[in-house]
């Protein structure tokens, strides 16, 4: 008997951002002490929370040493969002 296999496919994806956002908040965190800690602006992180501006390989390293969350967490998120993005456009 042959085993069914389903990949599951959402057709939606969120901004790497929101999930960014939330860790903060659950943190106790501003943006601006993130931004700190991070050593980006704080109008970077402000762009990356708003979906303006993408996680870049360097930023998610940074995000790994500050929250523990790994980067590679944070770049599957962006590739995610952004394929979606260019499948829409």
């Amino acid at each position: 008997m042959s085993e069914l296999t389903y990949k599951w496919t959402p057709d939606y994806a969120i901004p790497p951002g929101w999930l960014l956002e939330e860790y903060l908040e659950v943190r106790g965190c501003s943006q601006a002490e993130f931004a700190r800690r991070c050593g980006h602006s704080p109008k970077l992180i402000s762009e990356i929370i708003a979906g303006k501006a993408p996680i870049e390989l360097d930023t998610a390293l940074q995000f790994e040493k500050v929250l523990g969350l790994s980067a590679n967490v944070w770049v599957n998120i962006e590739s995610i969002y952004r394929l979606l993005l260019a499948k829409e456009a």
